[in-house]
């Protein structure tokens, strides 16, 4: 148990703020060490395991608020549902983070979440 408590410990150390774009609200991908800047790509869909890190940035006053806000939401029609889109579909894309960040009964989150299972299950 030491050992978990020691690796959630370090984690929780780590600085994320200094991939924070003020311009855009969003983390960039990394930084270019050779070029000493940051990409120019950002995390930017909420269903995404971004959405985790977001959600520890904030709560440990690393990043602001607003930062979750520009987390994109892009909405699509799939058999005539409506459906969140992520960037690959993958299920740990959508189910990850829920390990970690509450979620609400009818929520989006959770409404996401429960759409991706099924339509996962109607795919299979």
């Amino acid at each position: 148990m030491a050992n978990i408590e020691q690796r959630l410990h370090q984690h929780a150390q780590m600085d994320f703020a200094f991939l924070y774009n003020v311009t855009t609200n969003r983390l960039s991908v990394g930084f270019n060490v050779e070029n000493n800047a940051l990409y120019s790509s950002h995390y930017d869909l909420l269903p995404s395991e971004i959405r985790l890190t977001s959600f520890m940035a904030i709560a440990t006053n690393q990043l602001p608020v607003k930062s979750w806000s520009a987390l994109g939401r892009l909405f699509t029609k799939i058999d005539n549902e409506t459906a969140l889109m992520s960037w690959s579909g993958s299920m740990f894309e959508y189910l990850m983070p829920n390990l970690v960040v509450p979620t609400y009964p009818g929520s989006l989150l959770e409404k996401m979440s429960q759409s991706a299972v099924e339509r996962q299950i109607r795919w299979g």
